[in-house]
C-alpha cells in the first residue's frame, strides 16, 4: 500500500482489517473498496490514508463502541463514501457523518428505523454537516409502509426538488413485504414487473406519466419479468424503465387472443428497444392454447442479439421448429408444458 503509484485498492478478505496489520507511513491510494468494516475500523482506515477520497463498503457495521462515541475528529480528504447492507439509526447516522464533513457524494442502503425517514431531519443534517454534498443516493427498507407513506411528503418541499434536484420515491414490493424509499433506484437492478411484483406508491418525479418527464425511475434494470398486462400497457411501462440496459427478459402469455391481436407487435417493439437483451424466456400460463403457428409467430420475433432462449414446448415438431428457425442461438432451454 506504500507503493507510490498505487492509487486504488480493492480488498475481499480480512487481513487489512486485522489489528496485526502495519499500516504504511505514507500512501497515495485514493480510492478503496472493503467487504465489510466496523466503525472503529473505519476510524482507523482514515487515519492511515491521509490521501483517501473514496471509500465503498460492501457491508458496514455502524455500532459505536462506547470509546468511540463522542470521538470528535473529522476526516476531510474523504469526498465519496458508499455503505451497503448496514441496519441505519438515524441517531448513529448522523453522528457518525459528522466524521466525514467534506462528502460530494453520499450512498446508503440498508434497513432503517422510522426516523431514517424524516425529510426534514435529513435536510437539516445536510445543511449543516454535510454542504458541500450535491449527490445523495440511498435506498431505506422497512416494513412500516403507513410511516413511510406519511414521510414521503417531506421529501417534496424545495430543498429536494428545487434546490438539489434529487427525486425521492416510494416503492412496494409486494413479494418481500417491505417499503423503499430511495433515490431514483438504481439500486434495483432486477425488477417482477407483474401483479405480484414492486409498484410505485408514490413518486417525486413530475410528469413521468405524461411523456414529459426524460428521466426513468428503474435506470439500472437488466433482469425484467413482464406480465402480458404490462406488454399491452407499453407505453406506460417504458416511461418507468429504461429497457436500452435490459440484458435478461422475461415473458409471461395469459390470452392467446390478445397476444395475437395486440401483444405481439408490442413485443416486437420491446425486442428492438432492449437491444442489449441477450437471453429471453417465453412462459404460458395455464390454458393458453400452443400450436405450430404460434411457435413460428415467436420464432419470428426472436432478434439477432438474443443468445439464449428458454421456452416451453408442447411437441417435438414445436423443438425441431425453434432449432431449425433460430440457428443464431448458442443454447435453447426447452421446458414441459405444467398442464401436458
Amino acid at each position: 500500500m506504500s507503493r507510490p503509484t498505487l492509487r486504488k485498492f480493492k480488498c475481499t478478505i480480512d487481513w487489512l482489517l486485522s489489528d496485526s496489520f502495519i499500516w504504511p507511513r505514507e500512501s497515495n491510494i485514493k480510492h478503496l473498496t472493503i467487504d465489510r468494516c466496523t466503525y472503529k475500523q473505519f476510524c482507523t482506515i482514515l487515519r492511515h490514508l491521509s490521501q483517501l477520497r473514496t471509500i465503498v463498503l460492501r457491508s458496514f457495521n455502524l455500532d459505536i463502541h462506547n470509546e468511540y462515541e463522542y470521538q470528535s475528529t473529522s476526516y476531510p480528504q474523504l469526498i465519496s463514501l458508499s455503505l451497503g447492507r448496514l441496519f441505519l439509526s438515524m441517531d448513529k447516522i448522523e453522528s457518525f457523518l459528522c466524521l466525514t464533513p467534506s462528502l460530494v457524494h453520499l450512498r446508503l442502503e440498508g434497513s432503517a428505523d422510522d426516523a431514517i425517514f424524516n425529510g426534514s431531519r435529513w435536510e437539516k443534517l445536510i445543511r449543516t454537516k454535510l454542504p458541500s454534498l450535491n449527490r445523495f443516493d440511498f435506498c431505506f427498507r422497512s416494513q412500516n409502509r403507513r410511516v413511510i407513506e406519511l414521510s414521503a411528503i417531506q421529501f417534496r418541499t424545495p430543498f429536494w426538488l428545487n434546490e438539489k434536484h434529487w427525486p425521492v420515491n416510494c416503492v412496494y414490493d409486494d413479494i418481500m413485504e417491505e417499503v423503499l424509499l430511495c433515490s431514483t433506484p438504481d439500486f434495483i437492478t432486477r425488477l417482477e414487473y407483474n401483479f405480484n411484483g414492486p409498484v410505485v406508491i408514490s413518486t417525486t418525479i413530475q410528469n413521468i406519466c405524461n411523456g414529459q418527464s426524460s428521466q426513468y425511475f428503474f435506470r439500472r434494470i437488466v433482469e425484467l419479468e413482464l406480465s402480458q398486462y404490462l406488454l399491452d400497457s407499453l407505453h406506460f411501462t417504458s416511461k418507468l424503465v429504461d429497457f436500452s440496459q435490459v440484458m435478461e427478459l422475461r415473458i409471461l402469455l395469459s390470452d392467446r387472443q390478445k397476444f395475437i391481436s395486440k401483444t405481439q407487435e408490442q413485443l416486437i417493439n420491446l425486442l428492438k428497444e432492449t437491444n442489449h437483451i441477450r437471453s429471453l424466456k417465453i412462459c404460458f400460463e395455464h390454458g393458453f392454447i400452443i400450436d405450430f403457428l404460434l411457435i413460428e409467430n415467436i420464432c419470428s420475433l426472436v432478434p439477432h442479439h438474443v443468445k439464449h432462449l428458454d421456452i416451453e414446448a408442447k411437441t417435438l415438431a414445436d423443438i425441431y421448429l425453434i432449432i431449425e428457425r433460430l440457428q443464431h442461438l448458442s443454447s435453447i432451454t426447452f421446458r414441459r408444458l405444467p398442464f401436458s
